[in-house]
This record gives structure tokens, sequence and C-alpha cells, in this order.
């Protein structure tokens, strides 16, 4: 029993650091996003963002902007202290995606959109 706790506490912690790649279905192809979204509404934007270190930062960051209604994906990486989300212009604006940043600890220093 006293070896199986390590262990497990180590899978645990490998677990928390990864999926931060995408996922994928069965077939190997990427899902298709779920939010129907008229092309003028459309748009992309780059967040500059302070104080990710790993793989879960960017995960973090990722699931609090995908669970805003009319993001449509999110990208971030820590390497580059980049944050790139695709969205519903029409139903989110750049504040409430940078407030859902924050509200995960980070900082964000900058933001532009993107072509």
């Amino acid at each position: 029993m006293k070896r199986l706790i390590p262990i497990l506490l180590l899978a645990i912690a490998l677990s928390a650091c990864q999926g931060s790649g995408e996922s994928r279905t069965a077939e190997g192809n990427y899902p298709e996003p779920a939010l129907e979204v008229a092309a003028e509404n459309l748009s992309t934007i780059s967040f500059e963002v302070e104080g990710m270190t790993c793989p879960f930062c960017e995960n973090s960051i990722k699931q609090s902007l995908e669970n805003i209604e009319g993001v449509i994906e999110a990208q971030a990486s820590h390497l580059d202290s980049i944050t790139v989300v695709q969205y519903d212009k029409s139903r989110v604006t750049a504040k409430a995606m940078e407030e859902a940043i924050v509200s995960r600890g980070y900082k964000v220093t900058g933001h532009s959109p993107r072509e």
C-alpha cells in the first residue's frame, strides 16, 4: 500500500500536465466547431499572457475561454506567452475573454485582432 500512493500521485501529476494537445475524433480528424457563425461575425484575437509556465496552464486558459458562449476555439502557448481565440464577435467581447484569462490567475498584457 505504501508503494501504491507515490505511484498514484505521480500518475495524477502527469495527467494534469498532459491534455494540452488538441483532441481528435476516432478517425483522426479534428472535430468541427459546434457553433454556427455567420462569416461577417467570425473573428480571431491574440492575447499576450504572462504567467503560463506549462501545458496545464495552457489547458486551464483554453478551458476557461471555451466555456464562454460565442468562443469557437482557443489555443494557448506557454512557450510563446500567447493565446489565440476564434470567436463570434456578435456574441462575446475581448473584455469578457480577458476577464476569463485573468480569473484563472494570469495577466493579460495586451491583445490584438488577427487576420
